[in-house]
């Protein structure tokens, strides 16, 4: 090989160099100026499956083959008819009442008569304006980038003279434009001619002597002769009003030394066009479509408690009407007198004054969702308490019926449109429940779903089939992590099965800069609502 082909290729091979190095530099550069990622822990945006394993009914309590008699603060028994063992028919009398007081009671039971009333249209009311509300909506929208840029093909000189670090020349150049230092020189216009004089009034005659001296002049900071100084900026899109990418600034020397330095940014060169960025659409009511759901179901169950409350008060106030007619209670089966009690008695052992029984117990009817159908069979225990006294007691379910029934109702996790069965729960007469008591029934439905919990959908996206989430991996850079999913939670949660933990780290999975190898940064659940 001959000299000269040696000298051309060992020329070439240092421009490959230098290029290349000014290509890695502003990758690093621009990798640098990459903000980081606000990743958020999982756990402020989720929820376990703690929720639906108890169900919850109601009923009212009937007697079959038993009778019982409580006693009242209104009432004074004035003679008892029977004793404790014996035999009555339906119709014996069993006690009497001073009908005196049992007047006082009657318009008590009166004005029960008319609250519960008034309650009952309220609630309706109130239940009327809860359906016709729409729930809270907020939707993530994400606009269109409608930003005319002004592209323009690289390398392009922007301004500035080029003479020291304060004053460069300001050139745009491409992401995948290869150039030299001569190629950067050539960029920048020449050296301007020095700006004409202005015109000024005549100079004054000289004087004799010699001319006084004026201030000596110094070279201007930071230059050289021959030195010139350029900021190479990069920007999206090569768009004269794109975001700015990246920038550095290269001082260049005759001899072909070259120098970077940190470079100022002036606003008219930083200065962009910003896309419009996403946010939140709200709409409907202030509630949530769970809330809403809860607060019909409340409303509801408010109604069937007015509704049977209503009945109980009327059911008392025939009671009291019967008594103030001859003061006279009868039996209303035939059987045993099992207990004979003084009121005294009676009020410190919670029990009832006297009780007639052929054998039987009492029976509270109720419904399930026919999502929990096989939760209950014949012989389950559930748990009994009346609302009236705060009495609990366990109950076996006696009967389920095969075919769905009308105003029926349970609460429990899960969807609420659906058809309700009736079944039936026998409590031993020896409990010290009331006929027409209203009691919650509760039973288990379903175990929790173990391992799994339910994640806020704004941080899941969808590819076709596949679910992923943005997840800050093992090494603090953020990766696409595919996750397993399950149920709908309340519209709002997703069930995830596998591929996220609680104590992961997930981005919200949009913005320019969420992409896999980004840098992360830990932020709390407040910054995140902040950002919208």
């Amino acid at each position: 090989m001959s000299k000269v082909a040696k000298r051309l290729l060992a020329a070439l091979l240092a421009i490959a160099l230098l290029v290349g190095g000014l290509w890695g530099v502003l990758v690093l550069i621009r990798n640098l100026r990459r903000k980081p990622v606000k990743v958020f822990s999982v756990a402020n945006f989720a929820t376990n499956d703690m929720y639906g394993t108890q169900s919850e009914t109601s009923g009212m309590v009937t007697s079959e083959d038993l009778q019982k008699i409580w006693p009242t603060d209104t009432q004074i028994i004035r003679k008892v008819f029977v004793s404790e063992g014996q035999r009555v028919k339906k119709g014996d009398p069993l006690l009497s009442y001073d009908t005196t007081l049992s007047e006082i009671d009657l318009e008590r039971a009166r004005l029960a008569v008319a609250k519960e009333e008034l309650a009952l249209e309220n609630a309706e009311k109130e239940l009327k304006l809860l359906k016709a509300m729409r729930p809270y909506s907020s939707t993530l929208v994400i606009p269109e980038n409608n930003v005319q840029y002004r592209t323009v093909v690289p390398p392009l000189y922007l301004s500035g003279n080029g003479l020291s670090e304060d004053d460069p020349a300001y050139i745009l150049i491409g992401e995948n434009l290869h150039f030299t230092p001569e190629d950067i020189l050539a960029w920048i216009p020449e050296e301007p001619a020095e700006p004409a004089e202005e015109e000024t009034a005549p100079a004054e005659e000289e004087t004799e002597g010699e001319p006084e001296a004026g201030p000596e002049e110094t070279p201007a900071e930071g230059s050289g002769p021959g030195v010139r100084y350029a900021v190479l900026l990069i920007r999206e899109y090569n768009a004269l009003n794109g975001r700015v990418l990246s920038s550095y600034g290269v001082e260049l020397a005759p001899d072909g030394g070259m120098r970077f330095f940190t470079p100022f940014l002036p606003p008219e060169i930083e200065a962009y066009d910003a896309p419009p960025e996403p946010y939140y659409k709200e709409s409907g009511s202030p509630y949530t479509a769970a809330e809403l759901r809860q607060m019909r179901d409340e409303k509801q169950k408010e109604i069937e408690e007015g509704t049977l409350a209503l009945k109980l008060s009327k059911i008392e106030l025939e009671k009291k009407e019967k008594e103030v007619a001859d003061g006279v209670v009868r039996s209303e089966i035939d059987g045993t007198v099992t207990a004979v009690r003084s009121a005294e008695q009676a009020a410190s052992e919670e029990a009832a004054l006297l009780e007639v029984s052929a054998g039987g117990g009492y029976y509270v009817r109720c419904t399930m969702s026919e999502m929990e159908r096989g939760s209950l069979v014949v012989g389950s225990s559930v748990n009994v308490m009346s609302w009236m006294t705060g009495v609990s007691c366990v109950g076996e379910v006696t009967e389920i019926g095969d075919y769905p029934v009308s105003g029926g109702y349970s609460y429990s996790n899960g969807n609420q449109n659906v058809s309700y069965y009736p079944f039936t729960v026998f409590v031993s007469g020896d409990e010290a429940l009331r006929e027409f008591d209203y009691v919650s029934v509760t039973y288990q439905s379903r175990p929790a779903s173990l391992g799994t919990f339910f994640l806020q959908n704004q941080f899941i996206r969808t590819d076709g089939s596949r679910s992923f989430c943005y997840v800050r991996g093992a090494d603090g850079l953020l990766e696409e992590r595919t996750i397993r999913t399950g149920r709908d939670l309340w519209g709002s949660y997703t069930e995830i099965r596998g591929g996220l933990t609680m104590a992961d780290f997930v981005a919200f999975p949009y913005g320019k800069n969420v992409i896999s190898g980004a840098k992360t940064e830990e932020a709390d659940a407040q910054s995140f609502y902040e950002g919208w």
